[in-house]
């Protein structure tokens, strides 16, 4: 009986194919755009917390210390700062988390800074002004002190562009999205063209099925698999256009960057889930809201 259903079912998809290769060809091609597109913004989403980490926008002012520092000093200099009226609040970066963020900024290429001695590194205090205390010449002169205490090497003030930048990442954040579910939209409804097509072109084919009785899950089963195909072949060449270009990008860019193109098994897999998800998610939804209206069609016709 399964051997029967093999046959059946592969019978059924090829000549599907013959009948429309330029149409089966077409689809997978566009699939790949619309898959690849959606990639490169998984991969954007993946890449983000590297080139924008959360702590970024999270400080007014950064306060280096001198690479020699001891904890002992960093302690000093905190609770130095901790009574400023003007702040209203101090955050250590130990030695430690720096590497860390360097780790993971770095990402597989983590590697390089197993060379790199602890001691070369520097703890920073992270620090905020007070909501009221925004005037740009005190804030400057509040700066300027902060730079003659002891064990300071240098203030890095961003002048409100923690804001700035918080606001310009909301608003590509939103645009990344838009642009997600706009492309999700389209995929959506050429896959439900396509299929429609499909369905349409068999049938005569499926008023035969129909007319003796074949359970719903035998005449839906082979478009399903049509689709899933389809949407698998599309999904494979967009991930090999997603690792040429990031092969392309890794050769070009420089090591700080380049390391983002670089890609772990895991994260593959996850774009991988991602875009098959979507082309089985929206294959499978087509083809059952498809079918059932193309059953009502060919039953008025037989009435008629």
């Amino acid at each position: 009986m399964s051997g029967e259903l093999f046959k059946h079912l592969a019978g059924r998809m090829i000549a599907r194919v013959a009948r429309r290769p330029l149409a089966h060809l077409l689809w997978i091609l566009f699939s790949m755009i619309c898959l690849y597109g959606l990639g490169l913004i998984a991969f954007a989403a993946l890449r983000a917390p590297q080139v924008f980490p959360a702590w970024l926008t999270k400080a007014d002012a950064v306060v280096y210390l001198k690479p020699g520092a001891s904890p002992m000093e960093e302690q000093a200099a905190w609770e130095e700062l901790s009574r400023w009226p003007e702040l209203s609040s101090i955050r250590i970066v130990t030695r430690n988390e720096v590497y860390g963020r360097l780790e993971k900024q770095l990402g597989p290429w983590r590697g390089v800074l197993s060379g790199m001695g602890m001691k070369t590194l520097q703890a920073s205090l992270e620090v905020c002004f007070q909501d009221s205390f925004k005037e740009q010449e005190r804030r400057e002169e509040l700066i300027a002190r902060m730079r003659l205490l002891p064990d300071v090497a240098e203030v890095l003030y961003g002048n409100g562009e923690g804001d700035r930048l918080k606001s310009i990442l909301h608003w590509i954040g939103r645009g990344l999205s838009l642009s997600a579910g706009a492309l999700v939209l389209l995929y959506t409804c050429a896959h439900w063209g396509w299929l429609l097509v499909l369905i349409s072109g068999s049938r005569d084919e499926l008023e035969v099925l129909w007319w003796v009785g074949a359970p719903d899950w035998l005449i839906r089963l082979p478009f399903l698999l049509s689709s899933w195909a389809a949407g698998a072949f599309g999904a494979i060449m967009a991930l090999g256009l997603i690792a040429l270009t990031n092969h392309s990008l890794e050769t070009r860019l420089p090591l700080p960057l380049a390391a983002l193109f670089v890609m772990d098994s895991g994260e593959w897999l996850l774009l991988g889930s991602v875009m098959s998800g979507i082309s089985l998610l929206t294959g499978s939804v087509g083809v059952y809201l498809t079918t059932g209206p193309m059953r009502r069609v060919c039953s008025d016709d037989r009435s008629s």
